[in-house]
C-alpha cells in the first residue's frame, strides 16, 4: 500500500494496541521487571518507526526543497558560463556535463524521495520473510509450553 501512497489503517490500529498493552502491562517477576522497560522502549520506537515510513510514504519533498534545487542548479549552469573557454565547442562540451551533473543529481533525489516505490523502492520481502520467521518461533514457544 506504501508504494501507491496509502496507508493501512487496521495495521496502524495494531501498532497503538501493540503499544498500549505493552505500556499498561503489569510486571510481576523479577525477570518481566527487568525486560519491562526494554519493551515498552522497542514498541514505542516501532510505532515512531512506523509513523516515519508512512510519513515518507504519504508526502513528496517540500515545494521549497524543489524550488531550492532547481535555483541551485540554474545558479551552477549560468556560473558555468563565467570560465570563458576559447573553443565554443569546449564551453558547450563543459556546460553540458554540468548540466547533466545537475540533471542526475535531480534524478537521485526524485528517486530517493519515494522510497515505497519507483527503481530504487524497499521490498517488502524481507518483512515478509521475518514475519514468517516470527510466526515460526511463536509457534515453537506455543508448543513447548
Amino acid at each position: 500500500m506504501m508504494d501507491a501512497g496509502q496507508v493501512h489503517e487496521a495495521v496502524r490500529n495494531i501498532s497503538l494496541q501493540l503499544v498500549n498493552e505493552a505500556t499498561q502491562l503489569e510486571p510481576v517477576t523479577e525477570n518481566q521487571k527487568a525486560l519491562y522497560p526494554s519493551l515498552v522502549q522497542e514498541t514505542l520506537e516501532l510505532r515512531d518507526e512506523r509513523r516515519a515510513r508512512t510519513g515518507i510514504a504519504l508526502h513528496d519533498l517540500p515545494a521549497v526543497e524543489w524550488f531550492v534545487l532547481c535555483v541551485g542548479a540554474v545558479i551552477t549552469v549560468v556560473f558555468s558560463y563565467v570560465f570563458h573557454v576559447e573553443s565554443y565547442r569546449l564551453q558547450l562540451m563543459m556546460v553540458g556535463m554540468v548540466a547533466l551533473l545537475i540533471g542526475l543529481n535531480l534524478y537521485l533525489v526524485v528517486l530517493f524521495s519515494r522510497p515505497f516505490s519507483g527503481d530504487l523502492h524497499v521490498d517488502a520481502e524481507p518483512l515478509v520473510r521475518d514475519l514468517m520467521l516470527f510466526d515460526g518461533i511463536g509457534d515453537a514457544l506455543l508448543r513447548r509450553d
